[in-house]
């Protein structure tokens, strides 16, 4: 039981991180490429257990194995002169089309993740280690609204069903979790994105480039979420498919055997 308990919490927290940190780190890449300055990239949350500074970002492991975070130089603190220190070093100093870039990518990550995923999946699935219980762990919960004990304990079951389950529950949760994060409200990454497009049409006689580049991103990003979306689901037909025929097959050869 202990043992089943322990297998269940290092699993469900390898499988936060592989769909948090991978989100995060497209926070990070983007930042970086555009200067801005990023404070802190922690594996996990609450306390700081130990940490090792490159540079001006702190990286950091955390108590709460659960994910991670990046913060970055948002803006400089108000009344406040920094002498020789560039703008651009803030996300608030970067061009409207850099922002939302930088806001975005985490999301973009999530997707991507999901298209890479699948053509594991689908070798599990004709290996015959993979089946259609394993992908719909989530229409097990009989309620439509799946709160975080409900996910963690998706997640937990995946683990215990093994490297099949707890991949399609990593694909199926960064495609929600990618999509999530665009809905433009406090705390998400939706709003970054949202103040950068306000920024951009505000400005948009004047640099009609930015809002243009946002408008094509955005564009991009949508066919993404939806063609990693498609693609999800035209694997979970399939695997449907091939259970039922199996599934045929063996009751063809029971009813077809000696009486």
């Amino acid at each position: 039981m202990i043992v089943r308990l322990l297998k269940q919490i290092v699993g469900v927290s390898l499988i936060l991180c592989a769909i948090v940190l991978p989100h995060e780190a497209g926070h990070y890449a983007t930042a970086r490429l555009f200067g801005v300055g990023v404070q802190r990239f922690s594996l996990g949350f609450g306390p700081v257990l130990f940490s090792h500074r490159s540079g001006m970002t702190e990286w950091a492991v955390s108590a709460i194995p659960a994910g991670g975070y990046v913060s970055l130089l948002e803006s400089p603190p108000e009344g406040v002169q920094l002498q020789g220190v560039p703008k651009e070093l803030f996300v608030s100093g970067q061009p409207p089309l850099h922002q939302f870039i930088i806001a975005v990518a985490g999301s973009c990550i999530n997707f991507l993740m999901v298209l890479a995923i699948v053509p594991l999946l689908i070798r599990l699935a004709r290996g015959g280690t993979l089946t259609i219980a394993d992908v719909e762990l989530q229409r097990e919960k009989k309620s439509g609204f799946i709160g975080p004990i409900g996910i963690l304990q998706i997640a937990g079951e995946a683990v215990l069903r093994g490297m099949g389950a707890s991949l399609a529950f990593i694909a199926r949760f960064s495609l929600g979790i990618g999509m999530l994060q665009l809905i433009p409200i406090p705390m998400l990454d939706g709003s970054h994105a949202l103040a950068a497009i306000t920024q951009a049409f505000g400005a948009i006689e004047e640099q009609p480039y930015e809002a243009i580049g946002i408008a094509v991103i955005a564009l991009l990003i949508l066919y993404l979420y939806r063609v990693a979306g498609k693609v999800l689901s035209l694997f979970r037909a399939t695997l449907f498919y091939r259970e039922d025929r199996l599934s045929l097959q063996r009751e063809s050869e029971r009813l077809q055997g000696p009486l």
